[in-house]
């Protein structure tokens, strides 16, 4: 007897659905996993400001079967035709897609100390009018402001090795010059 159609066992939609690596409800979760953050407009970790919650897709797309399915698992709502999208169906995200997308994103990356610098100087850049440089600039000043109030010295190589007013020459004797050492 042939069982495919059976809800149990090695021919069953279950078990071919586990072997293909799609979600039990039917879509493949990293094409589901992109419509879902594409539809809210964030990136691929899941990160940004939803700006929007709608997918636009047709009957013969190949995101229309994805889509389908995400309405089937319930993380999406199928909303009817759309005269400005050319008459094809529009899609929005619902709840549960958000639940989903927060969860199963996969993190971001660990950022080193210079591109966080550039990540804030675009987050200020357009309201500064400052160029990177001159950010850059910026920050550093302030930066040896606030440490120059904290320590009390005049900069902050001299609060790191000590105020160079106070260093003592070497003496005498251990100062060779070139020619000493050469004869």
């Amino acid at each position: 007897m042939d069982n495919t159609g059976a809800s149990f066992g090695p021919g069953s939609r279950a078990a071919h659905e586990a072997r293909s690596g799609l979600h039990p409800t039917g879509f493949d979760p990293s094409r589901g996993l992109h419509i879902l953050q594409h539809s809210l407009g964030v990136d691929r970790h899941g990160q940004g400001e939803r700006y929007r919650n709608h997918f636009v897709t047709g009957e013969g797309s190949v995101d229309y079967p994805d889509c389908m399915a995400l309405v089937g698992a319930g993380l999406m709502e199928r909303r009817g035709y759309s005269a400005l999208a050319g008459g094809d169906w529009c899609f929005t995200v619902t709840e549960a897609g958000a639940a989903y997308v927060a969860e199963h994103s996969p993190p971001p990356p660990k950022l080193t100390a210079g591109q966080r610098r550039y990540r804030e100087w675009l987050d200020v850049s357009d309201a500064t009018g400052e160029t990177f440089i001159e950010f850059c600039r910026r920050k550093a000043a302030s930066a040896i402001k606030a440490r120059r109030a904290e320590t009390g010295t005049g900069s902050v190589h001299e609060s790191a090795v000590g105020d160079s007013r106070d260093a003592q020459p070497a003496p005498a004797s251990s100062q060779t010059t070139i020619q000493e050492k050469g004869e």
